[in-house]
């Protein structure tokens, strides 16, 4: 049955949404850095960095580069991380707290 009272409801505007970070961005790998202790093994394909941030994102993969990573399931071909990825998981000293200083020092390069 039509009621008018709930007819100003579904008319009235939507509330702002949020923007969607990406998740390949910057701040996001340092949002995710800061969350982090400890250390861990870049020779590994489930415990690198950049798996356990793939991980985190909800994205499945079979294989795992310091620049790519191949999607499961096969798309047909490796996906491009930003470049910064290699910069932050493969230089330096393997521990989290050491990755997000290079993070944050490649984000204030970039401002």
């Amino acid at each position: 049955m039509f009621q008018p009272d709930k007819l100003a409801d579904l008319l009235a505007p939507a509330a702002p949404v949020a923007p969607v970070q990406d998740p390949f961005s910057l701040d996001a790998l340092i949002a995710w850095l800061r969350t982090k202790r400890g250390t861990y093994d870049w020779y590994s394909i489930k415990s690198c960095l950049i798996c356990q941030y793939l991980d985190h994102i909800g994205i499945m993969y079979s294989s795992v580069g310091a620049s790519d990573y191949v999607p499961e399931p096969w798309t047909g071909s490796r996906k491009q991380l930003p470049a910064f990825f290699e910069s932050i998981a493969c230089h330096g000293r393997y521990t989290f707290p050491e990755a997000l200083r290079r993070a944050l020092a490649i984000k204030a390069r970039q401002s």
